[in-house]
């Protein structure tokens, strides 16, 4: 399963991703751990172990969450071990491990593990990387039959993968079609600007989805040779996280792996070469047609040697990522950055590796460049100032010292992949406590000089390479770049002047609010409801779930329920306007810049339609200024005609740099669902245009001012404390209105979608992805909580019916969805929904193979064991949710004083109803709410001029339907 290899640069993991390891492929017993090659001591509380064939595992005992285990099964082969004719095998066999093994035939291995609780694709997957392959398990149950279980499927992914020929082709369409989900403007920019970087090395050769060629040629005899080739023993290393008896585990390990027997003579050493050194700026150009966006990226990947795992190069490496944080604040501060990376530093594939990326639009985006390379070297001449080290650094010390309050809560999940990629890229896994004593050691004596020195190391402007790529017109000189570099550097260079932020204070309010009355709310452990003289009301539950920790959600007015225009651009900026404009003498700039500074995140929206959300996640530091950040806001919103309008300018750019079509495609197929009622729209480009300032502040500020109030505050904080920081912001604030009864009439919404078939063509030149939808509505029903639950049910259940039939049968799609969508905020609102991905050409298959197995289902049986095949995942997964602070305060507290039972209801779901639901129950359900006379089929096609970016290799032929219905 492949992933934008860019996402795992910024962020960690995805798809087929690319992962970093310099790890040499010797033979039998010979790989050492990391830790055995360093001076670093590893995390003392893992068991490390080996078996006399070279199996290796690591076990990490963690309590946190009681019963859960989460396992990874690593077989140390990627694409960077393929010969020219295997590229893609490595990821063809993993594949293969799921349709057919020893002791699961295809389609038993999924309904094993979904009857056990774990979803199939969520709990059970893998992922193909460059250096390595990665299988998935996560266990909802530690008892030793299943433990057993569960490593049996590890040993047969081992040796016991059976290729079958039937199968082989099967999945052969499944990578074709996952191959051309990745074929996106967005994954080809991604791969061009990996690959020059790592120009030199065999990276740009060698991408996880393989060559299209070897995926359509190769065949069962191909695929047993690559297999038999590198799944060996020596190779292979079973990583453990969890609630386990490490005793018995390390006997179940030896009787299942003990036997496994190596491939003849020893696996080839991997060479990646190394980039090549630059000695001047270079430039690249990639037209992209049919987007108006440019991205302007500068990057570097340089060779310093073999890489040694050491508290020097640690710290080298700690400073350098420190020093690039500084660039980010300096470009936030330029373009109105609220959280956003624009620069990076990290080791990829063990070799350093930094990028510097905007977005622009206009005529004159080779200044981008410009601008870009300006920031570089002026922190390469000049460094940067204490005052921008002291935020930075002041920020860091903070989330070092979370960091080791929240380790000991954090789930198996939570900390078990960043011990495959230690173990993997070579590096020693500390302990928490060891990693941050020696993170806030170096941040202590972090100087100037020493930040200069990192960021001329890794910002060396005159070995970049700079990428430009958007809607570059025909015959545009591919060195325009380098010339105007060439030009600006003749240029004086002046200082950097910072942006001058005055550290926020918040003006002490007049008068503070009072307790009115306090309720325990039934059904939840240290779980209160409490009341302020102003009709704010509090939602409090303490937890231990992550220490020092808290999840926020203010809830503010009707949000959507309150809107009434006739452009739907009012609701996508009024509320991001209000932030820009500010309030009081502070800026946003000013606000953004100190919530950064003490808040883990932040975010705010017109969120589910039923009010104004505002969130953070912080300690109690963050959460005091963060209400009074909220409070600030309510008591003085305005929206000013600039704010407004650079608001206006910076969506309408996001709309139109936007790179999938697809997403126009869904926007035209919510306008077709919810026809007349704009709330539920997006506007079109067109209309971004028209929108006003003062329908905005119509809609906006008074609810604001005046709209009903409510907090909910979940984790590690005490109640008086938490009643103590709203008294003194919130509850301060005049009287609110006591509830949101003038809104009834909006919740009843005549939700009437049209039926039959249509098909929407987007904009193809944006990307070839297609869909085939199709929603039964169920608004005008009388659902109750049980038959609501059996819907949600359904949904799963239907899913796997789709997904057996249409991807694991077929090869048709890669990955098929069905929901039961329902808002709290209108009543009347409700539809199950399939989303199914396809070529465009098998869209309308996709359509009558999707009405035809639900009518199939209607007109059949439901077996027992289907039904805890589909709810035995739902429900683990629920469990797990609650034990989720984030979960709490948004899904289960959040609106509990508009909607009646609204808590008791989510207790429902937690302490089981999905599996006391019988098929019969659920075929009546079924019978009751799906007619396909109340049935929408929708084809989202791209346009016939479709062309991607480039040449794409799996071509999408356009379906001949009409654009109407």
């Amino acid at each position: 399963m492949l992933r934008n290899c860019r996402q795992f640069l910024r962020a960690g993991v995805c798809g087929v991703l690319l992962c970093s390891v310099l790890v040499s492929l010797a033979s039998a017993g010979a790989r050492q751990w990391p830790h055995e090659q360093s001076r670093l001591k590893p995390d003392s509380e893992i068991v490390w172990g080996s078996l006399e064939n070279g199996f290796r595992y690591a076990i990490k005992p963690v309590s946190s969450s009681p019963g859960r285990v989460s396992m990874r099964f690593v077989v140390s082969v990627g694409s960077l071990d393929e010969a020219t004719n295997e590229r893609g095998l490595s990821h063809f066999v993993e594949h293969m491990a799921f349709a057919g093994t020893r002791n699961y035939p295809k389609g038993e291995l999924g309904r094993f593990f979904q009857k056990l609780g774990m979803d199939y694709g969520g709990d059970v997957t893998a992922f193909t990387y460059h250096d390595r392959t990665v299988y998935h398990l996560e266990l909802p149950r530690n008892d030793v039959g299943l433990v057993d279980q569960s490593l049996e499927v590890f040993r047969d992914y081992a040796d016991g993968i059976l290729f079958e020929p039937s199968n082989v082709e099967v999945e052969r369409q499944v990578i074709l079609r996952e191959r051309q989900v990745r074929d996106s403007p967005q994954s080809k920019l991604s791969e061009l600007s990996l690959n020059l970087a790592m120009e030199g090395t065999l990276v740009p050769e060698r991408s996880p989805i393989g060559t299209n060629e070897v995926i359509l040629t190769a065949d069962s005899d191909r695929l047993k040779a690559f297999y038999r080739k590198w799944y060996r023993p020596e190779l292979m290393t079973l990583v453990v996280v969890g609630d386990v008896d490490i005793t018995k585990l390390e006997e179940q390990i030896a009787a299942m792996f003990s036997s496994l027997e190596s491939a003849d003579g020893e696996a080839p050493q991997r060479e990646i070469g190394s980039p090549v050194r630059r000695e001047s700026v270079r430039t690249e150009l990639l037209p992209m047609n049919g987007v108006d966006r440019f991205h302007v990226e500068a990057l570097r990947c340089w060779d310093e040697g073999s890489y040694e795992d050491s508290w020097k190069t640690r710290e080298r490496d700690y400073v350098r990522s420190f020093a690039t944080e500084l660039l980010n604040e300096r470009v936030r501060q330029q373009v109105d950055g609220i959280n956003n990376e624009f620069a990076y530093y990290r080791r990829y594939l063990g070799l350093p590796y930094v990028s510097f990326a905007v977005s622009v639009g206009g005529d004159e985006w080779y200044h981008a460049a410009d601008w870009s390379d300006y920031l570089l070297r002026q922190g390469f001449k000049y460094g940067f100032q204490n005052e921008e080290i002291e935020k930075v650094r002041a920020s860091w010390l903070r989330y070092n010292e979370n960091q080791v309050k929240r380790y000991s809560a954090l789930g198996p999940q939570e900390i078990i992949d960043g011990l495959v990629d230690s173990i993997e890229t070579g590096k020693v896994y500390l302990g928490i406590k060891d990693l941050s004593a020696f993170h806030n050691k170096i941040l202590k004596k972090i100087n100037r000089r020493s930040v200069k020195s990192a960021f001329r190391d890794c910002w060396d402007f005159d070995a970049m390479t700079y990428l430009v790529a958007g809607n570059i017109e025909d015959g545009v000189d591919p060195n325009l770049v380098a010339a105007s570099l060439h030009f600006v550097r003749l240029m004086d260079l002046p200082h950097y002047v910072p942006v001058v932020v005055e550290k926020f204070a918040v003006e002490k309010r007049e008068t503070q609010g009072s307790v009115v009355d306090e309720e325990v709310i039934e059904g939840m452990e240290n779980a209160f409801s409490i009341q302020f003289e102003n009709n704010t009301r509090l939602t409090w539950m303490n937890t231990t779930l992550a220490p020092g920790a808290v999840e926020v959600l203010v809830r503010v007015g009707g949000g959507m329920l309150a809107y009434v225009g006739e452009n739907p651009t009012t609701h996508e900026l009024a509320l991001n306007a209000m932030f820009r404009s500010g309030f009081g003498e502070h800026s946003m700039e000013e606000l953004f810049s100190a919530l950064r500074a003490k808040v883990d995140n932040f975010g705010f929206s017109a969120s589910e339609f039923d009010a104004f959300e505002f969130a953070c996640t912080g300690d109690e530091a963050g959460v005091e200024l963060f209400l009074q950040v909220v409070a600030g806001y309510l008591a003085e919103p305005r929206i000013s005609e600039e704010a407004f309008e650079i608001t206006q300018n910076k969506y309408r750019q996001s709309r139109v740099l936007e790179l999938d079509g697809v997403n126009e495609g869904f926007r035209e197929l919510q306008r077709l669902i919810f026809k007349d009622e704009k709330a539920f729209h997006e506007p079109r480009i067109d209309e971004i245009d028209t929108a006003s300032v003062e329908e905005s502040r119509e809609w906006l500020l008074p609810e604001l001012m005046e709209g009903f109030l409510e907090v909910i505050i979940v984790g590690d904080m005490q109640k008086q404390v938490a009643i103590d920081l709203v008294l003194k912001t919130l509850a301060s604030l005049p009287l609110r209105k006591i509830d949101k009864e003038e809104f009834s009439t909006a919740r009843r919404l005549d939700f009437d979608m049209p039926l039959g078939d249509y098909a929407i063509r987007y904009d193809g030149a944006k990307g070839d992805n297609a869909f085939g939808v199709v929603a039964w509505n169920m608004g005008t029903f009388d659902v109750s909580m049980r038959e609501g639950a059996a819907l949600f049910l359904l949904s799963k259940i239907l899913e796997n019916r789709v997904n057996d039939k249409i991807r694991q049968e077929l090869g048709k799609s890669y990955s098929p969805m069905v929901n039961y969508q329902s808002l709290p905020a209108y009543d009347d609102v409700r539809f199950l929904r399939a989303d199914v991905d396809c070529l465009a050409e098998d869209a309308q298959l996709v359509l009558e193979l999707t009405r035809s197995i639900t009518q199939e289902f209607l007109r059949g049986e439901l077996s027992s064991e289907e039904v805890e095949r589909a709810a035995m995942p739902l429900q683990d997964s629920l469990k797990a949710a609650w034990r989720d602070d984030q979960f709490l305060a948004t899904m289960v507290l959040s609106g509990m004083y508009e909607y009646e039972n609204s808590v008791q209801y989510a207790l429902m779901y937690r302490d089981g109803i999905l599996l006391e639901l019988t098929p019969d129950e659920l075929m009546d359900a079924a019978r009751k709410f799906i007619k396909d006379d109340r049935r929408l089929s929708v084809a989202l096609i791209p346009s016939i001029d479709a062309d991607g970016v480039g040449e794409s290799q799996v071509r999408a032929v356009p379906m001949p339907v009409a654009v109407e219905q």
